[in-house]
């Protein structure tokens, strides 16, 4: 749990600072970035994060999961 504190901890604190936004989007990129940490040992900013990120938004892509709700 501690690790992925240390993801979700900055990404909320922007969210707190920059007011409303498509959450949808936001929670999808969080969800990207806990993947990486937990499954790979990769933290935001570090080298592969950005492979991996663009990795994932393949993925959820190929899911057909609608970008906003119905």
């Amino acid at each position: 749990m501690p690790s992925l504190l240390e993801v979700i901890g900055p990404v909320t604190d922007r969210w707190a600072s920059h007011g409303t936004a498509d959450q949808h989007q936001r929670v999808r990129e969080l969800a990207g970035a806990m993947s990486a940490h937990v499954l790979l040992g990769i933290a935001p900013g570090e080298a592969g994060a950005a492979q991996f990120t663009a990795a994932f938004e393949q993925f959820v892509a190929a899911t057909a999961a609608p970008p906003h709700p119905p």
